[in-house]
């Protein structure tokens, strides 16, 4: 009798703990597609491409980021971006970092109202080196 008690209240408590990890994949800050060009992504994102000219050269890796991400790692996108589309409304500055955590070599990014800026066809220096991003 005792183990019924025993065995039925730990079902019980098993059944109210929330288990670690089941948050959907919506709740991440980073989605990754494949596609190429601008339309390819929704607005209110970064949006970091595996090729230059938003991966003119066909279909590629893009990486979808609604957040801050400290590590790109976590995501099989650390070294990888080789341009970006910032796709905010109205003016908003993007932070992309060398390192991780937030460190190393920085260069802000940005859109605005007019329809030139925001897109990024190459990272520069940065090319195949962001490992952070401030959104």
């Amino acid at each position: 009798m005792i183990k019924k008690i025993a065995l039925a209240l730990t079902m019980t408590l098993a059944a109210a703990v929330p288990v670690a990890g089941s948050a959907s994949a919506a709740d991440s800050p980073v989605r990754e597609i494949r596609g190429q060009g601008l339309d390819a992504c929704p607005e209110q994102s970064l949006r970091l491409y595996q090729d230059t000219n938003f991966n003119a050269g066909g279909d590629a890796r893009i990486w979808i980021i609604t957040d801050d991400v400290p590590k790109l790692s976590k995501y099989d996108a650390n070294d990888r971006a080789s341009s970006a589309y910032v796709h905010f409304r109205g003016h908003h500055t993007v932070v992309l970092w060398g390192d991780t955590w937030y460190s190393g070599r920085s260069w802000e990014i940005w859109s605005d109202d007019k329809d030139t800026h925001g897109k990024y066809p190459s990272l520069g220096g940065l090319s195949d080196e962001v490992s952070s991003v401030v959104v």
